[in-house]
């Protein structure tokens, strides 16, 4: 009997647990185009924002990060902007002459642009296969704001006052 109550404890554990996942992927706002374990994407996508709110001043730092299926990962990650749309392009490039381990593999790539006008934006994580340059895929996208500079504080600065 006491092992039933312990299972039924354990099993409600596991359930908010995995609410408690999908509510902060939400709270991310991430949206992922793939299936749970794509070829092509990976697994587990995540896209951040530094800072997640940003102003016309800051530069923005985005971290992407997964799981690949084998030991070869996205190496490098570039950049670019137009009005309305940041693309990224996790770059794939297999070393020459070296296989890849057949085990699952987790990586994050950086990269930082702005400081940005203000307005709506669409933040797009592209694959991109080098072995198959014509192949692009959309992996992920997630939307964000960039807000004006609301108000700025001015603070006199004194010095010592002397007698």
């Amino acid at each position: 009997m006491r092992w039933r109550g312990a299972l039924a404890a354990a099993l409600l554990l596991c359930l908010a647990a995995s609410s408690v996942r999908a509510e902060l992927s939400g709270l991310l706002g991430f949206r992922s185009q793939s299936t749970p374990w794509d070829p092509l994407c990976g697994d587990n996508l995540r896209i951040g924002l530094i800072p997640a709110e940003p102003t016309t001043e800051d530069p923005i730092r985005i971290i992407c990060s997964g799981n690949w299926r084998d030991s070869c990962v996205p190496s490098y990650l570039t950049a670019t902007t137009s009005p309305g749309k940041v693309q990224l392009r996790a770059v794939l490039d297999y070393p020459a002459n070296v296989g890849c381990a057949d085990v699952i593999t987790g990586w994050s790539l950086e990269t930082v642009v702005g400081p940005l006008p203000s307005g709506c934006y669409m933040l797009e994580l592209y694959m991109w296969d080098l072995q198959s340059p014509s192949v692009v895929t959309l992996c992920a996208a997630k939307p964000f704001k960039v807000v004006g500079q609301m108000w700025s504080v001015f603070l006199p600065v004194l010095g010592c006052l002397a007698d």
